[in-house]
Protein backbone atom coordinates (compact mmCIF):
# COMPACT_ATOMS: atom_id res chain seq x y z
CA UNK A 1 0.00 0.00 0.00
CA UNK A 2 2.59 2.04 -1.37
CA UNK A 3 1.68 4.91 -3.48
CA UNK A 4 4.43 6.96 -5.36
CA UNK A 5 4.39 10.74 -6.86
CA UNK A 6 7.62 11.64 -8.61
CA UNK A 7 8.00 15.25 -9.05
CA UNK A 8 10.47 18.10 -9.62
CA UNK A 9 13.39 15.96 -9.23
CA UNK A 10 12.41 14.09 -6.16
CA UNK A 11 10.87 10.97 -4.94
CA UNK A 12 7.71 11.51 -2.69
CA UNK A 13 5.96 7.85 -1.33
CA UNK A 14 3.36 7.54 1.56
CA UNK A 15 2.32 4.07 3.30
CA UNK A 16 0.97 2.83 6.27
CA UNK A 17 3.85 1.21 9.14
CA UNK A 18 2.84 0.19 12.46
CA UNK A 19 4.08 3.31 14.75
CA UNK A 20 6.78 0.77 16.54
CA UNK A 21 8.41 0.23 13.30
CA UNK A 22 9.04 4.16 12.28
CA UNK A 23 13.14 3.71 13.91
CA UNK A 24 13.65 1.09 11.60
CA UNK A 25 12.39 2.86 8.55
CA UNK A 26 14.22 5.96 9.33
CA UNK A 27 17.36 3.66 9.85
CA UNK A 28 16.51 1.84 6.52
CA UNK A 29 16.06 5.43 4.46
CA UNK A 30 19.04 6.63 5.64
CA UNK A 31 21.02 3.21 4.84
CA UNK A 32 19.39 3.36 1.11
CA UNK A 33 20.56 7.08 0.92
CA UNK A 34 24.43 5.90 1.65
CA UNK A 35 24.68 2.78 -0.16
CA UNK A 36 22.88 4.58 -3.79
CA UNK A 37 25.26 7.97 -2.95
CA UNK A 38 22.64 10.17 -3.06
CA UNK A 39 23.15 13.36 -2.67
CA UNK A 40 19.98 14.52 -1.37
CA UNK A 41 18.78 12.81 1.93
CA UNK A 42 15.43 11.64 2.27
CA UNK A 43 12.95 13.03 4.94
CA UNK A 44 10.88 10.89 7.07
CA UNK A 45 7.36 12.15 8.47
CA UNK A 46 4.75 10.76 10.35
CA UNK A 47 1.75 11.82 9.28
CA UNK A 48 -1.61 11.64 11.03
CA UNK A 49 -4.93 10.90 9.34
CA UNK A 50 -8.50 10.05 10.26
CA UNK A 51 -8.47 7.18 7.47
CA UNK A 52 -8.91 3.84 8.84
CA UNK A 53 -5.36 1.82 9.18
CA UNK A 54 -5.08 -1.47 7.11
CA UNK A 55 -5.40 -4.14 9.41
CA UNK A 56 -1.72 -5.79 11.46
CA UNK A 57 -1.41 -8.64 13.64
CA UNK A 58 2.17 -8.86 14.66
CA UNK A 59 3.13 -12.61 14.23
CA UNK A 60 6.58 -14.87 15.49
CA UNK A 61 8.34 -17.59 13.23
CA UNK A 62 5.25 -20.02 15.07
CA UNK A 63 2.34 -18.00 13.88
CA UNK A 64 3.23 -16.63 10.54
CA UNK A 65 2.57 -19.56 8.47
CA UNK A 66 -0.87 -19.63 10.03
CA UNK A 67 -1.72 -16.50 9.69
CA UNK A 68 -0.69 -16.86 5.85
CA UNK A 69 -3.59 -19.34 5.77
CA UNK A 70 -6.36 -17.36 7.54
CA UNK A 71 -4.97 -14.42 4.64
CA UNK A 72 -5.70 -16.42 2.01
CA UNK A 73 -8.99 -16.40 2.57
CA UNK A 74 -9.61 -13.61 3.84
CA UNK A 75 -8.45 -10.40 6.16
CA UNK A 76 -9.98 -9.19 9.42
CA UNK A 77 -10.88 -5.84 9.31
CA UNK A 78 -9.68 -3.46 11.71
CA UNK A 79 -10.39 -4.42 15.08
CA UNK A 80 -11.87 -7.68 14.58
CA UNK A 81 -10.79 -10.74 16.24
CA UNK A 82 -7.89 -12.70 14.38
CA UNK A 83 -9.18 -16.13 13.68
CA UNK A 84 -5.62 -17.51 13.31
CA UNK A 85 -6.00 -18.83 17.30
CA UNK A 86 -8.53 -20.67 16.30
CA UNK A 87 -6.93 -22.33 12.62
CA UNK A 88 -3.50 -23.40 15.07
CA UNK A 89 -5.70 -25.21 17.07
CA UNK A 90 -8.13 -26.85 14.79
CA UNK A 91 -6.36 -27.06 10.82
CA UNK A 92 -3.98 -29.26 12.31
CA UNK A 93 -6.08 -31.74 13.85
CA UNK A 94 -8.58 -31.44 11.42
CA UNK A 95 -5.74 -32.17 8.95
CA UNK A 96 -4.51 -35.12 10.68
CA UNK A 97 -8.58 -36.69 11.89
CA UNK A 98 -8.78 -36.11 7.54
CA UNK A 99 -5.28 -37.64 6.70
CA UNK A 100 -6.15 -41.20 8.05
CA UNK A 101 -2.86 -43.00 7.34
CA UNK A 102 -0.16 -43.76 9.53
CA UNK A 103 2.33 -44.40 6.95
CA UNK A 104 1.96 -41.17 5.27
CA UNK A 105 1.48 -39.94 8.45
CA UNK A 106 5.16 -40.87 9.27
CA UNK A 107 6.19 -40.43 5.82
CA UNK A 108 5.69 -36.77 6.32
CA UNK A 109 6.69 -36.54 9.41
CA UNK A 110 10.56 -37.30 7.89
CA UNK A 111 10.31 -35.27 5.02
CA UNK A 112 9.66 -32.46 7.71
CA UNK A 113 12.38 -33.29 10.29
CA UNK A 114 14.70 -33.11 7.34
CA UNK A 115 13.34 -29.81 6.37
CA UNK A 116 13.53 -28.68 9.36
CA UNK A 117 17.51 -30.07 9.80
CA UNK A 118 18.17 -28.73 6.46
CA UNK A 119 16.18 -24.96 7.34
CA UNK A 120 19.46 -22.48 7.52
CA UNK A 121 20.30 -24.02 3.70
CA UNK A 122 16.95 -23.51 1.84
CA UNK A 123 16.03 -20.48 4.15
CA UNK A 124 19.26 -19.09 1.90
CA UNK A 125 17.64 -19.85 -1.01
CA UNK A 126 14.88 -18.42 -3.22
CA UNK A 127 12.71 -22.19 -3.21
CA UNK A 128 9.40 -23.36 -3.23
CA UNK A 129 8.42 -26.07 -1.18
CA UNK A 130 7.32 -27.77 -3.95
CA UNK A 131 11.34 -28.32 -5.51
CA UNK A 132 12.00 -29.99 -1.99
CA UNK A 133 8.82 -32.09 -1.58
CA UNK A 134 6.82 -32.46 -4.15
CA UNK A 135 3.94 -34.45 -2.50
CA UNK A 136 3.80 -31.42 -0.13
CA UNK A 137 2.75 -28.79 -3.24
CA UNK A 138 -0.83 -28.28 -1.65
CA UNK A 139 0.76 -26.20 1.14
CA UNK A 140 3.25 -24.21 -0.77
CA UNK A 141 0.21 -22.66 -2.50
CA UNK A 142 -0.61 -20.43 0.53
CA UNK A 143 2.98 -20.74 2.25
CA UNK A 144 5.95 -19.73 1.90
CA UNK A 145 9.46 -21.78 2.84
CA UNK A 146 10.57 -19.41 5.72
CA UNK A 147 7.13 -20.58 8.03
CA UNK A 148 5.40 -23.70 5.99
CA UNK A 149 7.92 -26.13 8.17
CA UNK A 150 6.58 -25.74 11.15
CA UNK A 151 3.17 -26.10 10.34
CA UNK A 152 3.90 -29.28 8.39
CA UNK A 153 5.90 -30.62 11.37
CA UNK A 154 2.85 -29.62 13.84
CA UNK A 155 0.42 -31.39 11.00
CA UNK A 156 2.78 -34.34 10.93
CA UNK A 157 2.87 -34.48 14.63
CA UNK A 158 -0.76 -34.81 15.27
CA UNK A 159 -1.18 -37.33 12.20
CA UNK A 160 0.63 -40.01 13.24
CA UNK A 161 -1.04 -39.36 17.18
CA UNK A 162 -4.34 -39.12 16.05
CA UNK A 163 -3.47 -42.69 13.91
CA UNK A 164 -2.16 -44.17 16.49
CA UNK A 165 -4.93 -42.91 18.64
CA UNK A 166 -7.28 -44.99 16.40
CA UNK A 167 -5.00 -47.94 15.92
CA UNK A 168 -4.45 -47.70 12.32
CA UNK A 169 -1.50 -48.69 10.57
CA UNK A 170 -1.54 -48.81 6.80
CA UNK A 171 -4.57 -50.68 5.82
CA UNK A 172 -4.30 -52.76 8.97
CA UNK A 173 -5.25 -52.14 12.44
CA UNK A 174 -2.85 -52.23 15.71
CA UNK A 175 -3.68 -54.69 18.25
CA UNK A 176 -2.05 -52.55 21.06
CA UNK A 177 -5.08 -51.83 24.04
CA UNK A 178 -6.64 -55.37 24.85
CA UNK A 179 -10.36 -54.67 25.30
CA UNK A 180 -11.99 -56.00 28.28
CA UNK A 181 -14.91 -56.48 26.36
Amino acid sequence: MLSLDVTNKCLVGEGWSPMFAAPEIQEALQRAAVDSNSQVGSIFQVLRTKEMPPTFFRTNKFTTAFQEIVDAYGVAKYREANPTLFTIVTFPFLFAVMFGDWGHGICLLLATMYLILKEKKFSSQVISLTKVATFMFLLSLVLDWQNSHIVLLYVAVLIVACIFHIKQFPLHGLKIFVSCL
